[in-house]
């Protein structure tokens, strides 16, 4: 993948994703390529301009995960589920979202 010139676009940062990694992403796995990766993308284009590093992305969304496990180790059942899916969807986000940020 080449990188991309600056300053880029949403068209183009999907553009370089359809053309490069979509079709095998569709087959192996939809959710990632109709969900987290679109999100991903539009969420790399909103921090991009911050300089926030995509090191400090995925650390962001690792360190959610000690946060996960008190959730459901402290809280109620029912208050832990909610709380732990959402952090893990949020992980996930931020997981789908260094790539496209660190080829920005």
């Amino acid at each position: 993948m080449q990188k991309l010139k600056q300053p880029w676009s949403l068209k183009e940062m999907f553009a370089d994703y359809r053309a490069n990694r979509f079709d095998d992403e569709i087959r192996t796995d939809w959710g990632s390529a109709l969900f987290y990766r679109p999100v991903g993308i539009v969420l790399a284009r909103l921090v991009a301009p911050s300089g926030i590093s995509p090191n400090a992305v995925t650390a962001i969304g690792v360190l959610l995960l000690p946060a996960m496990i008190a959730a459901a180790a402290i809280c109620q059942p029912e208050i832990a589920l909610a709380i732990v899916l959402s952090l893990a969807v949020i992980s996930l986000i931020l997981s789908f979202t260094d790539g496209p940020l660190a080829r920005a």
